[in-house]
């Protein structure tokens, strides 16, 4: 509106068109004020300088394969999983400050893979002069940041032939590629996954390499007359983690770094005594887990020899994994006085159990036996005198069990009360193993209720149940018989998280009762498992 509009002056009809065309000017000029400066002043993500973003983007990327946040889900379509390469495209993709960010930041592109493939059946891998130039570029690329490096040699043929050099010329793979000690100053990560013998990367040092990934049968070996063949790794000084799938472990190098190792993931069969040897070279030992099971052959490793009759302390060692323990020999040359966590996948009852093997596990919080409950000395009277620290027990038995004597002995009404700080207790039952017991009858029953009543007491401190994990697979029991036998275990869910789980004929749905529970890794060993994914195919970017 016109401020200085005077009634004697003009009529009120000619005051609107005024007002409407100078309004429709001021409106027209808006745009010319660009309010984009103001609006990204005002944001908090425009406000934080490129160097920031760089090292955000850079921890976005680190996370390993599978993250949640690396899954894209699309209209219509299932979340597929995100690579290095492609989440940095879509980074770049929001808009041009990203993208200068993404382009400008070295560390985002310091992750570096180098594929040698057969160009025909019984040929020579070879390198491509794409691959190779591609290969400097991104050194050039990224400078001295060279974080991660991936050698895929997966050969394309299946069929056995003899195998050459990589290089037709016979060069080794080091000079072609150009890589030398300033070129791997800050490399963190190595991971070498292939199939056939490669030459001549034994000539490199590299001090800064924490993380080691080997897979797929590497056998970069290198054949001496009358010498033993041996992997040609790189010196390795600095490395702390290793994971080795399908690795035989007779052919790594004399000089290879045990005695710096922190975390050992091994998928690879192996024997009771080269895994013994392991541990003993291992002063450093963090967490383990043992994958590739233990055979009773008389293959031993190169330094098992030597570590015979060696006495060792594992002061740091924590967590361990055993696919099948091999604690029916003598273990008391190693002592790990802070183990806390064990898990055992299967324990044959056929080797038995060393009796001097016990005071190993004085330490233990959590346990969780897979399938060796029935063997020779195991159980709850003997695991509770060895283990009396124990809170997290998981029971996953496949040779039949009396369950009804289980929850007796677990009972803390008893005078022979087992297992006085025990908080989460997990047991799995069999469709199979539930017959020739009778667990679920009147007995069996009373039992289990009367070993919830007794850890559930509110005037006894230290017998505490905070959480019950009952899983039955059966395919003859529905999920309204289920329910009628552990109703009356819903009166001590104010107290007690109790879970039951049985899997029924129903094809729509399962028995699941008062929670969910999918994952059969209710004592915490998870966390294990996971640390090991992670440190197998993610960078270690700390520490830098």
């Amino acid at each position: 509106m016109n401020p200085a509009f005077q009634p004697h002056e003009a009529e009120p009809g000619d005051i609107i068109p005024s007002s409407m065309a100078s309004y429709k000017q001021r409106n027209h000029t808006l745009p010319a004020a660009n309010t984009t400066p103001h609006l990204r002043a005002t944001s908090p993500v425009w406000r934080l300088p490129p160097e920031i973003m760089g090292h955000i983007f850079e921890l976005y990327l680190a996370k390993p394969p599978g993250s949640p946040h690396l899954l894209i889900a699309t209209k219509g379509r299932r979340p597929h999983q995100l690579d290095g390469k492609s989440t940095r495209v879509l980074l770049s993709l929001v808009c041009n400050a990203w993208r200068d960010i993404i382009d400008n930041h070295p560390r985002l592109w310091s992750d570096v893979t180098i594929r040698l493939r057969r160009r025909k059946p019984f040929s020579s891998m070879t390198l491509s002069e794409e691959d190779s130039t591609g290969f400097q570029r991104s050194l050039e690329r990224i400078g001295g940041c060279l974080w991660a490096l991936h050698l895929d040699f997966r050969s394309l043929s299946t069929s056995s032939c003899e195998l050459a050099h990589t290089q037709s010329a016979g060069s080794p793979l080091s000079e072609v590629l150009r890589l030398s000690p300033q070129s791997l100053a800050s490399l963190r990560f190595l991971h070498i996954c292939g199939e056939e013998r490669l030459t001549s990367l034994g000539s490199l040092t590299i001090p800064s390499v924490e993380s080691l990934f080997m897979e797929r049968d590497c056998t970069m070996l290198t054949r001496s007359p009358g010498k033993q063949d041996v992997l040609d790794l790189p010196q390795l000084p600095g490395v702390k983690k290793v994971a080795f799938v399908d690795v035989d472990l007779i052919t790594l190098p004399p000089h290879f770094p045990w005695e710096t190792l922190t975390h050992i993931y091994l998928e690879s069969a192996t024997t009771a005594e080269a895994l013994l040897s392991i541990l003993q070279s291992c002063p450093e030992l963090q967490e383990a887990s043992f994958q590739g099971g233990v055979t009773r052959s008389s293959l031993q490793t190169q330094n098992n020899t030597q570590a015979r009759g060696q006495r060792t302390t594992l002061d740091r060692l924590s967590r361990v994994q055993f696919r099948n323990a091999p604690f029916h020999l003598d273990f008391t040359g190693i002592s790990w006085p802070n183990l806390t966590r064990m898990q055992i996948q299967t324990s044959s009852p056929i080797l038995g159990w060393h009796d001097k093997n016990w005071p190993l596990f004085h330490s233990l919080t959590h346990l969780h036996i897979s399938s060796g409950w029935g063997s020779t000395g195991f159980s709850v009277p003997t695991l509770d005198r060895w283990c009396p620290h124990l809170t997290h027990l998981v029971l996953n038995p496949s040779v039949p069990m009396d369950y009804t004597q289980l929850f007796r002995d677990l009972s803390f009404a008893r005078p022979d009360h087992h297992f006085p700080h025990l908080e989460v207790l997990g047991v799995n039952m069999e469709d199979t193993l539930l017959e020739p017991y009778g667990w679920a009858s009147d007995v069996g029953m009373f039992n289990l209720v009367d070993m919830v009543v007794s850890r559930c007491d509110q005037t006894t401190v230290h017998s505490r149940l905070g959480k019950l994990v009952l899983r039955i697979n059966s395919r003859q029991w529905d999920a309204a018989r289920v329910n009628i036998l552990f109703s009356p275990l819903g009166k001590f869910k104010e107290s007690t998280d109790v879970v039951v789980i049985g899997k029924t004929r129903c094809r729509y749905h399962d028995a699941t009762f008062d929670g969910e529970f999918t994952e059969w890794e209710c004592d915490g060993l998870r966390e294990l498992t996971e640390s090991f994914t992670h440190f197998r195919y993610s960078f270690t970017y700390e520490n830098t």
